[in-house]
């Protein structure tokens, strides 16, 4: 979200220090709908990419959706979720790592 809005990353926000350590996430994202909100801009849709040995993401996908358009008040057809293997190559190859990408479009209201 901070991306699509044109600022800078996460850590500019909220530094990797003693006061952010064992933040919840929630507390990100919300710092950032606060954000896009204050910018007059909504969701239009979100594209997200996983990288992942393991765990398989199929078994998790409907619960990733239900949550995201929970947290993000969407509809379904807001939201895609697509996953991939490394194909056993590197850290994400082999478990040790998960990657993700996202896409998000705004719209201004």
């Amino acid at each position: 979200l901070l991306g699509a809005l044109s600022l800078r990353d996460i850590g500019t926000y909220f530094p990797n220090n003693k006061i952010n350590l064992n933040r919840k996430s929630l507390d990100f994202l919300q710092y950032a709908i606060n954000k896009m909100i204050k910018k007059n801009y909504k969701i239009e849709n979100i594209d997200i990419m996983i990288v992942s040995e393991e765990p398989k993401i199929n078994p998790y996908y409907d619960k990733i959706v239900k949550s995201l358009r929970k947290l993000l008040s969407l509809n379904k057809d807001q939201i895609t979720v697509k996953a991939t293997t490394n194909e056993n190559s590197g850290l994400i190859g082999e478990g040790k790592l998960i990657a993700c990408w996202s896409n998000v479009s705004l719209s201004e209201y």
